[in-house]
């Protein structure tokens, strides 16, 4: 498994010129750009990659779908099926760092080509060559994109972990899935119960399974199991026994699940005991094919966690040369297009902001508006700034995450104000109420805006103003109702509550050690706790990408 992700030479490492001596103007004071604010929650991405068994014709992955796959060698029909040993995908793939540093105490870089070239930040199911770029070019730069993504995703992603991706039965890609599968065991079944059967078929599953076994499950240290199933399933052997007819499918099948539960991970011993219990063949080695891509998949992520800590302290020289290396193949010289349109127009809304200035905004200034502005993007996402591109799927989800804030904030303001008094003398009650909604958005799978379930929402604050004995009648209960629901829309305190969580967003990115944030506003009192997972978890992004990109927007400023 490490072997087939590491080449013989080890890349010249190098970084841009003077990359550790390059500062943002205005930027002198930051020393500790990932410092926490305050005392922060341990984060969680919104998301990780996702991974796709993709041995054809048992599985075939869509064109262009997004996702983790294990890369076909061969048909299940042939009888000389190779394992699929290298771990790529469609958007990302496993960066040799990972692999390598599990066997060396030093880190390892080595691209590994993409399955499916992309451009840097161009949805993958196109596969034509942009204008002026030659598809040699593309190659490269989808190798820099997708191995950058992976490393940064190891990095700054606590427990990640690569998860199976459940496909939709009913989506087309899920019907072409279920029938090639259904096609493929059908047929197997039927040269089986063939008045003379056709083993064919078996001979690929197994040569197939002894492969995978060999190569992926088997630890480097495993040399007497090696040994033992390259002897038990000697598929020269095995052919003679076919031809001889003495060939025992079910010995073969017990020796292949006693061999898979000594190696499987103790998180498997359970589905292991239920294969001992199949009696149905062709069940029983389908049942074997899944087990062993889960297997392959437990492998994959013992093999992240391991090295994790190298790759981490690897990351930022990493993901710079990658990038550098997409930089290399824009022979247009626009690889930065959209992040100096993106820092240009957030130069130009502080320069208006704030007309009697007596100097131009700072690089810093100029960079957090930036980032600020992330959480607001209007535009199609394919002109998302190139250097902020890892981290996209994040932005949205912290932008509908700040949405949510700001419904919260507005929701409890107007109950505050309708009920009379302050956060501290109706603590117990707001605590309850906020409680009680912020669990009600947290369980709304799919929720991109929170204005959508605002009626659920209403609904819930209303039955704890009944019981706690804050309405006393239907008339005051309709005025109540009546102004919460009107936050459904674009409304006057929501805007200012949003606005009012941007500078709050700011002075957690403007300070140096990010342990003294500005004071809470007073309408954002009754979300404060939201509000500092929110903040830690938006100042820990940004300050990785400034920390990574910094001398791109260096020079980016200067040049204005």
């Amino acid at each position: 498994l490490l072997n087939s992700w590491m080449s013989d030479e080890e890349p010249e490492r190098r970084s841009p010129e003077g990359v550790d001596k390059l500062d943002l103007p205005g930027d002198e004071e930051d020393d500790e750009p990932n410092a926490a604010v305050g005392d922060q929650p341990k984060l969680d991405s919104p998301r990780v990659p996702i991974f796709v068994a993709g041995q054809s014709p048992r599985y075939s992955p869509m064109k262009g779908s997004a996702g983790l796959v294990y890369q076909p060698s061969g048909s299940a029909g042939s009888s000389t099926t190779a394992s699929p040993r290298t771990l790529t995908t469609t958007g990302v793939s496993v960066p040799p760092v990972v692999a390598a540093a599990a066997s060396s105490p030093q880190p390892i870089f080595h691209p590994i080509p993409a399955m499916s070239p992309v451009r840097f930040g161009q949805s993958p199911v196109s596969m034509s060559p942009p204008a002026g770029m030659s598809f040699e070019d593309m190659i490269k730069a989808s190798d820099s994109a997708v191995n950058m993504k992976l490393v940064h995703e190891i990095s700054t992603t606590p427990d990640f972990k690569i998860s199976p991706r459940a496909v939709d039965p009913n989506s087309l890609e899920g019907r072409i899935k279920e029938m090639m599968e259904r096609v493929f065991w059908d047929m197997l079944k039927a040269d089986l119960e063939a008045d003379e059967p056709n083993y064919e078929h078996v001979i690929s599953l197994i040569e197939e399974i002894r492969e995978i076994i060999l190569k992926d499950i088997i630890p480097p240290n495993g040399e007497s199991m090696t040994k033992r199933v390259s002897e038990v399933l000697d598929m020269t052997v095995i052919r003679q026994q076919i031809a001889n007819e003495t060939f025992d499918l079910k010995q073969y099948s017990a020796f292949i699940i006693d061999t898979l539960a000594s190696l499987c991970a103790p998180v498997r011993d359970e589905r292991i005991a239920a294969l001992r219990n199949i009696d149905d063949t062709v069940l029983l080695l389908k049942e074997v094919m899944k087990t062993l891509d889960l297997m392959k998949l437990d492998m994959v992520n013992f093999l992240i966690a391991q090295t994790k800590p190298i790759v981490q302290q690897n990351s930022l020289q990493y993901e710079r040369e990658q990038f550098e290396k997409y930089l290399a193949t824009q022979k247009d010289g626009n690889g930065l297009q959209y992040t100096r349109e993106w820092l240009y127009t957030s130069r130009e809304a502080l320069i208006v902001a704030a007309p009697g200035a007596s100097s131009p905004p700072t690089g810093r200034e100029i960079l957090n508006e930036a980032f600020i502005n992330l959480l607001t993007w209007s535009q199609a996402y394919d002109k998302f700034p190139e250097t902020c591109l890892v981290d996209v799927e994040k932005f949205q989800q912290l932008s509908i995450e700040m949405k949510q804030l700001a419904l919260i904030a507005s929701l409890l303001l107007v109950v505050l104000n309708s009920i009379g008094g302050s956060v501290h003398e109706s603590g117990a009650l707001v605590d309850k109420i906020r409680t009680n909604i912020v669990a009600i958005l947290q369980h709304s799978a799919g929720l991109t805006s929170p204005e959508s379930i605002t009626e659920d929402l209403v609904a819930e604050i209303m039955r704890e103003l009944k019981s706690s004995g804050k309405i006393v009648d239907s008339a005051s209960e309709k005025v109540i109702s009546g102004q919460l629901l009107a936050l459904k829309e674009q409304h006057s305190i929501k805007n200012l509550l949003t606005k009012r969580i941007q500078k709050y967003l700011k002075s957690g990115l403007d300070s140096a050690s990010h342990s003294n944030p500005a004071a809470l506003p007073a309408a954002l009192a009754p979300i404060k706790k939201e509000l500092a997972t929110f903040t830690a978890k938006f100042v820990k992004v940004c300050s990785y990408n400034r920390e990574v990109f910094n001398p791109y927007y260096t020079q980016i400023i200067t040049d204005f």
